[in-house]
């Protein structure tokens, strides 16, 4: 038990002190007035066949949970990531006798607080938006509230267990475990919807936000059809019936599952913890040196001063390719993608996959270069951070045109030019890791960013 209190007790004196609390609790009331039903607009955030839900006060708490499952989720998971708690010195915690289950469960209670205070902040919000947009004497306090908390809450222990859970795995601390959630986050709202298209009373079950039933509750599902983040707006609006569905008992039950499953995460990363190790070498460590291996002349011993370089940016540049090919395996699957470019139309299958394999290493490298640690060195050096930030957008792009040359030569992508869309995805992959790193201190904002606007290059091509 002291070891859970103490661990809580430093999570919170961290997040005290953190400026990233700030900018997380300011996010949640202004994302919340975006997305809300928007009065007299031709378009609509949040659509249930077609049409814009009426505004009451259970809607609006909905709204808001809304908010939380679908954007503030993710977010809430990147502050965990590289927030406040991200450095932690491990080689002392690991090897101290106190139990391991006590110290995750100890994590998860502090995030759980921490979340709490930001659907706090969101209440607040919430209460502001009924008097401005319903009127005081339609707003229900209680309503908004209980609405929020029932659909949110159990949605943000889940992010807290799901964060202390990869943090137990080794393989998934790092990149694996950004992909891990990117995939959890993604097939959750999936189930969540395709769940609530069949009208089945197990439904609530498969929805871990809990906006699918208020949303869906008393109407035909053969009919049904919602959409979250932009529909146009043709039909008017539809009254809900929003709270009969907040209160149903198996809706009830179904969020005390979430919660449950939630609060056994920890449980489980506590059994399954293993401690942190200093990184070993890869098994085709060797494919790397190859990688490097003649990109350039070796430099010459000379008892001379070296001339002043005329063409240094390219040394620059050629650096970043390197760094960016010492991944195992880069070789052969640059000429994977290559060949996938030749066999199959560029746009659809090997330009996202460039996109994918580029990711983590430019994220990688501009994280590694803005860490507290090494940047003030790298600032001391003759280069501008902004010069070594554009050799690795270009490195980027480079190696995309490198796996789009053979689609442009036998031109299989139709109107879309492979060469034209491989410098979009390299100045996007490249511009977006370069400003992200710049601006956190971290690879892992940017990796998730990226993510992201891979799955839409990917899904907009019809593939998923």
């Amino acid at each position: 038990m002291i070891a859970l209190l103490e661990t809580a007790r430093a999570n919170l004196a961290r997040f005290a002190r953190s400026k990233g609390v700030w900018a997380l609790l300011l996010i949640a009331p202004i994302s919340a007035r975006v997305w809300l039903p928007r009065e007299g607009g031709e378009s609509t955030v949040i659509s249930v066949n077609a049409r814009s839900p009426e505004l009451t006060a259970p809607m609006l708490g909905v709204s808001l949970g809304i908010v939380v499952a679908t954007l503030l989720w993710p977010l809430a998971y990147a502050y965990l990531r590289a927030g406040a708690t991200r450095r932690q010195p491990w080689a002392l915690i690991d090897v101290t006798p106190a139990s391991r289950i006590a110290r995750t469960y100890g994590m998860w209670l502090s995030f759980v607080a921490l979340f709490a205070a930001l659907l706090a902040t969101l209440t607040l919000a919430g209460w502001i938006l009924g008097l401005t947009l319903i009127g005081p004497g339609a707003t229900s306090y209680s309503a908004i509230a209980y609405a929020l908390w029932v659909t949110a809450f159990p949605a943000l222990c889940l992010a807290a267990g799901l964060y202390v859970l990869l943090q137990a795995l080794p393989f998934a601390r790092g990149a694996g475990g950004d992909v891990l959630f990117f995939v959890c986050w993604a097939a959750g709202l999936i189930a969540a919807i395709a769940a609530g298209s069949t009208g089945s009373a197990q439904a609530p079950f498969f929805d871990y936000g809990g906006f699918i039933a208020p949303l869906s509750y008393e109407l035909n599902p053969d009919d049904l059809e919602i959409a979250i983040g932009g529909s146009p707006q043709t039909k008017g609006r539809i009254a809900l019936a929003v709270t009969p569905a907040l209160t149903a008992p198996n809706y009830l039950a179904a969020r005390g599952l979430w919660l449950a499953i939630a609060a056994a995460l920890p449980l489980i990363a506590g059994a399954a913890w293993a401690p942190h190790r200093a990184r070993k070498p890869q098994w085709a460590g060797w494919l790397s040196a190859l990688a490097m291996a003649r990109l350039w002349a070796t430099p010459k011993a000379s008892l001379q001063p070296a001339a002043k370089a005329g063409l240094a940016w390219l040394g620059l540049v050629a650096e970043e390719i390197a760094a960016l090919m010492r991944q195992p395996l880069f070789l052969i699957a640059l000429a994977a993608i290559a060949a996938l470019g030749v066999a199959q139309p560029y746009r659809a299958f090997a330009g996202p996959a460039s996109m994918l394999l580029l990711l983590f290493p430019a994220t990688a490298r501009a994280g590694w270069r803005a860490s507290a640690g090494l940047a003030p060195l790298l600032r001391t050096l003759p280069t501008p951070a902004l010069g070594r930030g554009l050799a690795l957008v270009a490195a980027v792009i480079a190696l995309s045109l490198a796996m789009a040359l053979p689609a442009q030569i036998l031109n299989l992508a139709g109107a879309a030019a492979p060469l034209a869309l491989a410098v979009l995805s390299g100045v996007v992959t490249g511009g977006l890791a370069v400003a992200s790193a710049s601006l956190t201190g971290s690879a892992f904002v940017g990796r998730l960013a990226l993510l992201a606007l891979w799955y839409g290059y990917f899904a907009s091509n019809g593939m998923m």
